[in-house]
């Protein structure tokens, strides 16, 4: 990936260490925090985040118990207990790109953090942990665990 710089000056391709993992900002989109995610623009609410608090058509409102700015990373304490929330869709879904759940099928063997040549599951954040058989999500808390939407278009 050669001299390529992320939005946040990281050589791509490098590994990130602990004080660069700090220095990568939460994606304000993944949270409903309703908190003021960009106090440039509302002081009371995530502009970008709408549709995380109110849904669509096709993605029906998901309340996510709030998190606070504080308790978003890993390595702070936290009683927290996220909502499980995999679409309609993902969960009966047959494409063979639509990685099945590997808590429900023991035969599941999902590659994470490589690139198996048919689905890159790398991270840009660097190699993420993974939890019970599911990737953790290397941005933090989001107040929802599963697969939301994620695997397949909708």
């Amino acid at each position: 990936m050669g001299q390529f710089l992320s939005l946040f000056g990281i050589r791509l391709g490098t590994r990130i260490n602990d004080y660069e993992i700090n220095q990568i900002p939460i994606h304000h989109k993944c949270r409903n925090c309703g908190q003021g995610c960009d106090p440039i623009k509302s002081p009371n609410q995530c502009i970008n985040g709408k549709f995380t608090r109110t849904g669509t058509k096709d993605q029906p409102l998901i309340m996510r118990p709030i998190v606070p700015n504080d308790k978003v990373r890993w390595s702070s304490s936290f009683d927290y207990q996220p909502i499980e929330f995999t679409s309609e869709k993902i969960r009966t879904s047959t494409k063979e790109y639509v990685d099945r759940d590997p808590r429900l099928d023991p035969n599941v063997q999902i590659p994470w953090n490589l690139d198996d040549r048919l689905c890159d599951r790398r991270s840009y954040h660097g190699t993420y942990k993974i939890i019970g058989r599911l990737p953790q999500n290397p941005c933090g808390r989001t107040g929802i665990t599963g697969r939301g939407h994620l695997g397949i278009k909708l």
